[in-house]
């Protein structure tokens, strides 16, 4: 089981029009490999798309079965990060905005500061996310500074 990074054509706000015509270029390639889980593990937003304050996505994270475990690449790379565990809404514009202004406003008093790129992992397996109202995601910035 290994990782795959799907790159979108240009960085795309979750859930919007545009993310959705990427979803469903992502969908035609999982359904053209069959080794590629045709959901989403999670996405990878930019440090530049992060510090700009837009925090698109660029990468859709998703699974593979063609690598063997020592090639396989790592979802997120090694660093440190700041960790916040949200209950999101399937709505989850607003909920995500509260999310990152909390990562925001901690990282200001604790000194930190945007180091690489983002990651939002859903936590839940992707059955309940389909039959629920909401779902759960790691927001993880990979920060430095004092604090870290």
């Amino acid at each position: 089981m290994g990782i795959v990074k799907y790159p979108l054509k240009q960085p795309a706000e979750l859930g919007s029009f545009e993310f959705g015509d990427e979803l469903l270029d992502f969908n035609k390639f999982c359904a053209a490999n069959d080794n590629v889980q045709q959901y989403p593990y999670g996405y990878v937003i930019p440090k530049e798309e992060y510090l700009n304050g837009n925090k698109r996505i660029s990468h859709i994270i998703c699974m593979s079965h063609d690598y063997g475990a020592a090639d396989a690449p790592e979802i997120v790379p090694q660093g440190e990060y700041l960790v916040l565990k949200k209950n999101i809404r399937c709505r989850f514009g607003e909920e995500r905005s509260m999310a990152y202004s909390l990562i925001d406003e901690h990282m200001r008093e604790k000194g930190l500061s945007v180091a690489g790129d983002t990651y939002e992992i859903p936590v839940d397996i992707p059955e309940f996310m389909r039959s629920s109202d909401h779902f759960h995601v790691l927001f993880m910035v990979r920060v430095e500074g004092r604090g870290a």
